[in-house]
């Protein structure tokens, strides 16, 4: 891409020459940085694009459909703080692009449930919306270097899935059977994971980025990333 990545510490001033930067990309969620200082001292800069998340929606109802237009007024505890930071970096003219769940190689729930990790709770009919880390990183360049200011886009990969299908489907690539249904987790901040359930719609996304996704599809990316069966 011929890009020179600069990085620094937040709290610390931004590198000098910081308002000559074609663009910067903030990636880091709430809480491990403060978005409000962060806009701040990247105000000065042309093009900034901050990664949020797609859990600023609110559940929705089988057949009901989530665009770009939707009210984000989801009340969990991370939706807020999400909200909180679009705010900080809008106000200075950011893009805003609201990512489903991140997976990849190494990152994914095919990984997870070769190592024990998946858990099997909640509302296990939800639909859940992903994206390819690579879909990802071209939605995000795409949204810098092609459209306006102040703007917000999704990212994800256009086909909403059930949760137990994905889980389903990741067990028979992997060979392993999934564990036995559990509570939900205790802890407020990570059981709307559980239970919440949208579609999104990421058409006007693509069209306005002029984006077209590598890995439209998650099971059949995960089916890439397993390791091929030996008859």
């Amino acid at each position: 891409l011929g890009a020179k990545a600069v990085l620094w510490n937040q709290g610390e001033p931004i590198p000098r020459q910081g308002p000559d930067y074609d663009a910067v990309f903030v990636l880091c969620p709430p809480g491990t940085v403060q978005p409000n200082t962060v806009a701040e001292q990247l105000s000065g800069v042309k093009r900034v694009v901050y990664c949020s998340s797609t859990g600023v929606y609110p559940s929705c109802a089988d057949g009901e459909e989530i665009t770009e237009e939707s009210s984000a007024c989801s009340e969990t505890p991370r939706a807020v703080a999400r909200r909180g930071a679009e705010k900080a970096f809008l106000d200075i003219g950011a893009r805003v692009v609201r990512a489903g769940g991140i997976y990849g190689p190494g990152r994914n729930i095919l990984e997870r449930v070769k190592t024990g990790r998946v858990r099997v709770s909640g509302n296990l009919e939800r639909y859940v919306n992903m994206i390819h880390v690579e879909d990802l990183a071209a939605i995000l360049l795409s949204a810098a270097v092609r459209v306006a200011e102040q703007q917000i886009f999704i990212a994800v990969d256009g086909v909403p899935i059930r949760w137990m299908d994905l889980a389903n489907g990741a067990s028979e690539l992997a060979d392993v059977a999934l564990p036995e249904p559990t509570e939900l987790p205790e802890n407020p901040r990570t059981r709307s994971f559980y239970t919440q359930s949208r579609r999104i719609n990421n058409e006007q996304t693509l069209i306005a980025l002029g984006v077209r996704l590598a890995y439209p599809d998650i099971l059949k990316a995960l089916a890439m990333l397993s390791p091929k069966k030996v008859n």
